[in-house]
């Protein structure tokens, strides 16, 4: 779509993405279960699809999972600006034996949305 609407518009046309971020942290940041799932959490979710814009290449590692490396020349440099939404901040509890992932407010958290969304506005700041 980049590239059509590039060829058909004058250059004066700027082309971008509005992009979710969200601020990811582990439930518990001394269990290394809880840390290496908000790591993967805050890589995958928030900047593989950036990333592949930028760099041609799709990266997507879930651990004990799944692991993506995809080439895809025909999306590289195909934004002129970046854009985002922040909503919140999730904790990422790791649990055994059922290698499941629980997303929870954390902990000392103020105020929740009626949504069960944390209310974490310092997260804007750190998404920028």
């Amino acid at each position: 779509a980049y590239h059509a609407l590039k060829s058909r518009a004058s250059d004066s046309i700027r082309i971008g993405l509005a992009h979710r971020l969200d601020i990811f942290t582990p439930y518990n940041p001394d269990n290394y279960f809880d840390r290496m799932i908000a790591k993967a959490a805050n890589d995958n979710f928030n900047w593989s699809i950036p990333n592949a814009i930028e760099t041609g290449v799709l990266d997507v590692d879930v651990p004990f999972f799944k692991d993506i490396h995809e080439e895809m020349p025909e999306v590289k440099g195909t934004q002129d600006y970046f854009g985002f939404n922040y909503y919140t901040r999730m904790a990422l509890e790791f649990l055994l034996p059922e290698a499941d992932v629980k997303d929870r407010p954390s902990p000392g958290t103020r105020e929740i949305t009626e949504m069960g969304w944390e209310m974490y506005p310092e997260g804007f700041y750190q998404t920028v």
